[in-house]
């Protein structure tokens, strides 16, 4: 492996790790729309919009408030730069800047659906902690949701992309 095929993913992906961070509020909002509205369709419950809550979902135990911080952002900023790091190293470059290319839709649309599962489980999560957990502990539901959705979901692209290009390196090298 040549210097080049560490140093340009190695600085793609701390360029995506690093704006990811100071994303704006518009693109974590524009994040949480379609998640909310896949959620809300899926548990068949109202999606609710007022300028104090910006969405929620109008469950019967309580509103079920979808924040901006929640929007998925920093998972897709995850995907986006594991995407950049396995492309970029793997494949010759033109073939690779073709592959992220198509990468980027398709890690954004991961990124809803998983966001939409996880404010699903999040909901059945908290049904079920209520009266079993303290009510301490049903915050914690919200982050036992996101960790049990997102971590298989970046394992199996992470899979994809290594099955996908390995084929590429054999051929090429």
């Amino acid at each position: 492996m040549n210097t080049r095929q560490i140093i340009l993913p190695a600085a793609l992906l701390v360029l995506v790790l690093g704006i990811q961070s100071i994303w704006p509020e518009t693109l974590a909002q524009a994040l949480c729309l379609p998640a909310a509205h896949g959620a809300a369709a899926f548990l068949h419950l109202p999606l609710l919009s007022t300028p104090e809550t910006p969405l929620a979902l109008d469950h019967p135990l309580g509103q079920v408030v979808i924040a901006s911080g929640c929007s998925g952002a920093h998972f897709l900023g995850l995907l986006l730069g594991v995407g950049a790091w396995t492309l970029l190293s793997r494949l010759p470059r033109r073939n690779a800047l073709i592959a992220l290319a198509a990468f980027v839709p398709t890690a954004l649309l991961i990124t809803i659906t998983a966001n939409t599962m996880r404010i699903v489980f999040s909901v059945f999560a908290q049904e079920f902690s209520i009266g079993v957990f303290p009510e301490g502990l049903h915050g914690a539901m919200h982050r036992v949701a996101g960790v049990t959705i997102f971590l298989p979901t970046l394992l199996v692209v992470c899979f994809l992309l290594e099955r996908s290009t390995s084929h590429d390196r054999i051929q090429t090298a």
